[in-house]
């Protein structure tokens, strides 16, 4: 008797819990649609999700099994990325969170080398600049972080980073980051700062821990 008790009890919990976990799966999409119609950005709640996935990822809870009342995070982040892509809404990530965003500072060089500026995110060193195109060293700095951010938002990969043809620039996905002067005033090659820059790519992106597959 206490057998069929315990069963119905478990059965019972199963059920609850799996309209739980419905319930907040129809709780996101409904949470992202509004979003769309509010100020608010609709990439924030993506944000939020991944923050929750990289938690379980980062501690052990065991699988919760029929006790678990959320669907599991990476479930969330899949679900949630394809309703936008639906929606054909943008992910920008580093727009609703500024630890995202590629920061640039002066490097004060030794003489007779020119100054130059210092790419990092998330504590990790990208890449440094000189100046060039009419700019100082900080603002050429600028303009490659911004365009490093929306290669970030749109998940760059270290194999996306090559030299280009001739060997005078570093490249993704067609678009200049470095030049022969950045290589130059590095006394490094053209294929040494693809190659630098590419494993800091893949550093950052294992940080972020924003590839989740359900």
């Amino acid at each position: 008797v206490s057998t069929l008790i315990n069963a119905a009890q478990l059965y019972m919990t199963a059920k609850i819990n799996t309209y739980g976990v419905e319930a907040e799966k129809d709780a996101d999409h409904g949470g992202l649609i509004l979003m769309t119609r509010s100020h608010y950005n609709p990439a924030g709640l993506i944000s939020f999700m991944f923050r929750l996935a990289a938690d379980e990822r980062n501690h052990t809870y065991g699988d919760l099994g029929i006790f678990r009342t959320h669907p599991p995070g990476n479930e969330r982040v899949a679900s949630a990325r394809a309703l936008m892509t639906e929606m054909h809404l943008p992910m920008v990530l580093s727009a609703v969170d500024p630890t995202l965003l590629v920061g640039v500072s002066p490097v004060k060089a030794a003489a007779g080398v020119p100054d130059m500026a210092e790419l990092k995110l998330q504590g990790i060193t990208l890449c440094r600049v000189v100046g060039g195109e009419g700019l100082s060293a900080e603002q050429r700095g600028a303009k490659v972080a911004h365009k490093l951010n929306g290669l970030m938002d749109d998940r760059l990969r270290a194999y996306d980073i090559r030299p280009s043809q001739d060997k005078t620039r570093v490249m993704a996905r067609g678009i200049t980051l470095l030049t022969a002067a950045d290589a130059t005033a590095q006394n490094k090659t053209i294929e040494a700062l693809a190659q630098d820059l590419g494993f800091a790519i893949t550093q950052v992106s294992q940080r972020r821990q924003i590839d989740f597959n359900p």
